[in-house]
């Protein structure tokens, strides 16, 4: 019979990774899929999250049969929210099964044993600190109440933005002008977008605002500033005098690490895994029961 294997999945607002690996860590099929928030749409990404786990059986090589003898480890946006992690457990056919955040197998990942402060910011944004065996959780619900910082919130302000210049109360700029031409080519449009956009399609804009900031746009360096103030605000109210390893992780908060004040920059930290390391670290340990 072939060895059981850990299914490691990390599910964000963007898109959706899976990895499957033997007891020992080696992979042995990863594919991605797109977005999975259980509370943004549970059905879409219930169907993206079973794509993604036939695909990384298909790159193993592996019959979906082989599932009754594994274990997996999904961390996915939205699971902690009400029941939305049990229903999407019921799915699946797995030996065993944890549907966790995924804040949960990121600090696993990239925090690994030890204390530290993580900030995450990708499409969404959270923040965790970790001292003494205490976490502490901060952020995560959602663009429409938080998600400081993320690239669904940048890309909110942005159109922000491009509206008030419409309006004349902000002077437009090229990338105002770009944006509303990218978006419908009149105000209208925006509203329209927004209310129809999941987090995924105001992050989407985030290129084209560090674009703009690189440029010296000096809306783009308005809503970029408004991040950085969010962010800075969040870590040193998070941490106090207490300093510590920092991580800043996700593709969003690649883009801030050369913005930090010294202060915060100082103390970045490379991280010792990912979420998917995160997601498999705790596979194994399911294994080992």
């Amino acid at each position: 019979m072939t060895k059981p294997a850990i299914l490691a999945l990390d599910g964000g607002g963007t898109s959706c990774r899976a990895r499957l690996c033997d007891a020992d860590g080696v992979e042995l099929g990863i594919a991605t899929a797109p977005f999975a928030n259980l509370v943004t749409d549970f059905a879409a990404s219930r169907q993206h999250v079973s794509d993604v786990i036939d695909a990384a059986y298909a790159a193993a090589g592996r019959p979906p049969d082989d599932r009754k003898h594994d274990v997996a480890v999904l961390g996915i946006a939205g699971a902690e929210i009400d029941d939305a992690g049990a229903r999407l457990a019921e799915t699946f056919s797995f030996a065993d099964i944890k549907v966790l955040s995924d804040r949960d197998i990121a600090v696993a990942g990239i925090l690994g044993g030890g204390d530290g402060t993580l900030a995450q910011i990708g499409t969404g944004s959270f923040f965790v600190r970790r001292r003494d065996g205490i976490t502490r959780h901060v952020g995560g619900w959602g663009l429409v109440l938080g998600d400081e910082a993320s690239g669904a919130w940048l890309g909110r302000e942005l159109l922000r933005s491009v509206l008030l210049a419409h309006d004349g109360l902000m002077t437009a700029t090229p990338l105002t002008r770009s944006v509303m031409d990218h978006v419908g080519g009149h105000p209208d449009s925006i509203v329209m977008f927004a209310i129809n956009a999941l987090p995924g399609d105001f992050a989407a804009l985030a290129p084209m605002l560090f674009d703009g900031f690189a440029a010296g746009d000096p809306v783009a360096r308005h809503v970029v500033g408004l991040g950085l103030v969010a962010l800075e605000t969040i870590l040193t109210t998070l941490d106090g005098d207490e300093g510590g390893d920092l991580y800043l992780t996700g593709g969003i908060g690649d883009r801030y690490r050369p913005l930090l004040s010294e202060t915060l920059r100082v103390r970045l930290a490379e991280p010792h895994g990912d979420a998917l390391s995160g997601a498999a670290g705790i596979g194994r340990l399911m294994l080992s029961l």
